[in-house]
């Protein structure tokens, strides 16, 4: 079965087609051209690195965002550098090189703590916490899923206080990201238990199902389309592995037919094989 990583930041879907690929970069590199050495440069030279990592153009990327990690030093832009960190994080991730990526991703959450920026920290938090998850360490990941949740809740907190509507949604989109990530982590492990240990399993897939349907429930505040998808199929995966094939193909498609209602046929295509897999069972 596959399941549906949540991110955040959300960036581009290795799935989408040339033509749109090429109008990004296209525009971010025209940019570029005209740009002055200053923090607008830097984030322009990580938004090439972000859009190029996206579609597997890795050595072109990593070109971008040393220029933009050399660029952010020079002028003192920190949030500039902690960015290139995440990226060249992500960069490494990508390529399979775990000690690389966590040594940037260590390298931009320190910049993020100094700084107390609770946004940053999430997203840095969270992409340690899936890196740990690709390599079946699921103890560490919950641990800095649980950190990131921790941090954008904090940061969810401080944008009611300051009565900031867009923050406030923003806030809401981390915090149900790595609530649904929380979920992943709890279904795999009761997936890999001792199939005879019937009690761990089913408390194991009770904890998934209670973060699931809390990153669906804060999802729906916002109306975010992508994790309310990703959170409804994800709840059908529980019930699939805990056998209960009826409700797992409900669900299945619920977020078959929003996945295509939103246009992404890389995960439209993912669903239609989880449905397939559950038919030939």
């Amino acid at each position: 079965l596959s399941i549906l990583i949540y991110s955040f930041p959300a960036f581009a879907q290795k799935n989408k087609k040339n033509n749109e690929r090429n109008r990004t970069i296209d525009s971010l590199e025209l940019l570029l051209k005209n740009a002055k050495e200053d923090t607008n440069k830097v984030i322009v030279l990580n938004n090439l690195a972000h859009a190029l990592d996206a579609h597997s153009e890795y050595k072109k990327a990593l070109s971008y965002v040393f220029k933009a990690k050399q660029l952010a030093k020079q002028i003192h832009f920190n949030n500039g550098l902690a960015d290139a960190g995440i990226n060249l994080g992500n960069i490494y991730s990508s390529q399979g090189d775990s000690p690389k990526s966590l040594e940037n991703y260590f390298e931009a959450l320190k910049i993020y703590e100094t700084a107390h920026e609770q946004k940053g920290i999430a997203a840095v938090l969270g992409d340690i916490g899936s890196l740990y998850f690709q390599q079946f360490d699921f103890n560490n990941a919950l641990d800095y899923y649980f950190r990131a949740l921790k941090a954008g809740e904090d940061y969810l907190e401080q944008a009611r206080i300051n009565n900031n509507p867009v923050e406030v949604k923003r806030g809401k989109y981390i915090v149900s990201a790595w609530l649904g990530n929380i979920g992943i982590v709890y279904n795999e492990e009761a997936s890999e238990a001792n199939p005879d240990s019937t009690v761990l399993r089913d408390s194991l897939f009770k904890k998934a199902m209670d973060y699931y349907l809390k990153a669906l429930a804060m999802a729906k505040e916002v109306g975010d389309k992508k994790n309310i998808a990703s959170a409804i199929g994800n709840i059908g995966i529980a019930y699939d592995n805990q056998g209960d094939h009826e409700k797992a193909l409900d669900y299945y498609f619920q977020t078959l037919k929003m996945q295509e209602e939103v246009g992404n046929k890389g995960n439209v295509a993912i669903w239609l094989g989880n449905i397939g897999d559950l038919y030939t069972e």
